[in-house]
């Protein structure tokens, strides 16, 4: 063939390709270049015939950066290939090149010059800024994601990890990448992750193992998840994806949500058995001091008596502590400063703890006001103290700390009983014994002791838990055998002023002969109100439920004084028929009385602020004396 036709067929190859050709002579100047650059660069390709490579370059400079990345090879006459260099055609439009050259030489192995190719990469180069884009939001994603995201080959190396990764191992994560799990624990490797990644091996399935024991932290508790990827043909492995998240809060969160369901439970039950007992405790009281009344003071009767009525008082004590447990006590709280409490104590605190144990007293400067009952503050001071002397019977120390706190958003979120705010927190600590992990999580609990039988009635801690509870805090415990414990006890800031005490108006027990409507749904009860109410000289009416005594309402305007229950049948409530009876009799008085501090489904609030409340079990005298306080005041 023809030399003028070969060169002139390859011209045409040329002309047809995608990319375009050039030749650059010994001088590295144009001295060819296919018709196809125009369609690439917008520029003819006479243009280029004579110039250099950097007179012919792209205006942003790029391709001159690119050549002189390849001087080395070009000055060497070396081939070079695939550098990339941008190019502004006269539209605006940006063109991505790749240029690839190889050197060529006369018959007598003479350089000659550069021949080459350059190939449009514009899309190829769209794309790939496309998806690093969108890897970099993926990227992004997984890295807030709040677990351990990586993705494995088939060798069981990990290709991809998110930051979590860097927490979780605590290397860098270039040196994650292209490890094994094995090569990243080492000693710490078992067997049950080979079992793991073989399952997922062998199936196509994702496998979860919801609880573990971290290889790297012992003390958490993690969740992982393992899923195969799949190819698009269905079947073949490209690898493997796995989540791992730590749980250990969440599980602790729900442990104590679980435990805070059992106390409420517990409460409930321990509530509903303490108020029917407060009925039989008022009646066995009740009726023995009319015994005594009627027996002559010297009647070998009266010590019998008097022990059974000390015993059903004991009864009535012990009820007391279930009440407060239940959060169903009766409470005054008011604004009480907790440093002035733990110091008038602190006489009292070193006999209840003996000579061999020293009490030692940090209080706070500038203590914030607890909003909290002061007679109950006392008494849980009293009974942790009791708790910490019980727990060093060889002596030891006991710390009693008051300190202004708050509890956040984050603590609340761990704790589901907890408002965020500020608390006042009386921390008392003691050298003791301390409790194992499954003591301390039933501490709380009525009737749960760590003491020798008889010893102890277990209602103590649970006491101080109820008096948290009922009064808008926080209680916590913290013990190890050997190591002591820790009770904090939380009490809400008070931020009102402090209220008054309301004064009693010292009166006879007698009465003036005041009328009295006693409503009452136990029948024994209802018979000894009414007997206590005639003794003390008080005309009596009485009802057994509020339709009974809106009837007596409605046909004796002369009735001085309600007395109700505050929980009673038939759906009406004490505060309704109360309600009823100031419509009807104006300037009416009215005296609750319940077993509850407040009944279930009545809350305090119903009952008013200034609402006056007699806890059963009730003696007469006490009873007397709220009736005179009643209808004296002026409220």
């Amino acid at each position: 063939m023809p030399r003028s036709e070969s060169v002139k067929r390859l011209q045409d190859f040329a002309d047809a390709a995608s990319d375009y050709f050039w030749e650059m002579d010994e001088n590295l100047r144009y001295s060819y270049i296919s018709d196809r650059v125009e369609e690439i660069t917008g520029i003819p390709p006479e243009w280029f015939i004579g110039k250099t490579r950097q007179e012919a370059g792209p205006d942003s400079g790029s391709e001159s950066v690119a050549w002189q990345q390849n001087i080395d090879l070009i000055s060497r006459h070396l081939p070079f290939r695939n550098f990339e260099h941008t190019r502004t055609r006269k539209d605006g439009c940006t063109v991505h090149i790749s240029v690839s050259g190889t050197p060529f030489y006369d018959d007598n192995g003479v350089f000659k010059g550069y021949r080459g190719a350059c190939t449009e990469i514009t899309e190829l180069k769209n794309r790939e800024a496309e998806l690093s884009e969108k890897t970099a939001l993926l990227q992004t994603i997984l890295d807030t994601v709040p677990a351990l995201v990586s993705v494995l080959d088939n060798d069981r190396r990990i290709v991809f990890a998110n930051k979590r990764a860097v927490e979780h191992y605590q290397i860098p994560l270039e040196d994650i990448i292209g490890k094994t799990i094995k090569e990243l624990l080492g000693d710490k490797y078992t067997t049950v992750i080979d079992s793991f990644f073989d399952e997922l091996k062998a199936t196509n399935r994702t496998i979860s193992v919801p609880t573990f024991k971290s290889h790297i932290y012992p003390e958490r508790t993690l969740w992982s998840l393992g899923s195969p990827i799949i190819g698009d043909d269905g079947t073949t492995k490209l690898g493997i994806l796995r989540i791992t998240m730590d749980t250990t809060d969440l599980q602790n969160a729900e442990e104590q949500l679980r435990q805070a369901q059992k106390m409420e439970v517990i409460g409930q039950l321990t509530g509903g058995v303490a108020h029917d007992f407060n009925n039989l405790l008022s009646i066995i009281i009740g009726n023995l001091d009319f015994v005594s009344e009627m027996l002559p003071a010297e009647n070998p009767a009266q010590p019998i008596v008097e022990a059974a009525r000390a015993a059903a008082l004991s009864g009535a004590e012990l009820n007391r502590q279930l009440l407060a447990y239940s959060r169903q006590q009766s409470l005054s709280p008011d604004a009480t400063n907790l440093n002035d409490t733990v110091s008038q104590m602190r006489d009292m605190l070193c006999r209840t703890l003996g000579e061999t144990n020293e009490i030692e007293v940090t209080l706070a400067d500038r203590l914030w006001m607890a909003d909290a009952d002061r007679a109950q503050v006392e008494s849980a001071l009293l009974n942790l103290a009791v708790n910490a002397r019980d727990a060093m019977p060889e002596g030891g120390r006991l710390a009693i700390t008051t300190v202004n706190t708050s509890l956040d958003q984050d603590y609340a979120m761990q704790h589901a009983e907890v408002i965020p705010g500020d608390y006042v927190a009386l921390i008392v600590q003691d050298t003791g014994t301390g409790m194992t992990p499954e003591e301390q999580a039933r501490a709380f609990e009525p009737f749960f002791t760590t003491k020798e039988q008889g010893k102890g009635t277990g209602l103590g801690l649970s006491m101080v838990y109820g008096f948290a509870k009922q009064s808008g805090g926080h209680v916590t415990i913290e013990s190890a055998p050997d190591k002591g414990t820790t009770v904090s006890l939380y009490l809400p800031r008070n931020r009102r002023a402090r209220t008054s005490v309301r004064k009693k108006i010292p009166e006879p027990p007698r009465s003036g002969g005041e009328k009295v409507l006693i409503v009452e749904d136990d029948p024994s009860l209802r018979v000894l109100y009414v007997s206590m109410a005639k003794d003390l000289g008080y005309a009596v009416l009485e009802a057994e439920d509020g339709h009974a005594a809106l009837a007596h309402l409605s046909a004796d305007s002369e009735i001085d004084l309600l007395l109700t229950d505050v929980t009673l049948p038939k759906g009406m409530s004490g505060p309704d028929i109360a309600a009823e009876a100031m419509v009807r009799i104006p300037g009416i008085r009215v005296l609750y009385m319940s077993g509850y501090s407040r009944a279930p489904g009545t809350e305090n609030a119903t009952l008013g602020e200034t609402a006056m409340l007699l806890a059963k079990p009730f003696r007469k005298k006490a009873l007397a004396d709220k009736l005179r306080e009643v209808l004296r005041s002026t409220d």
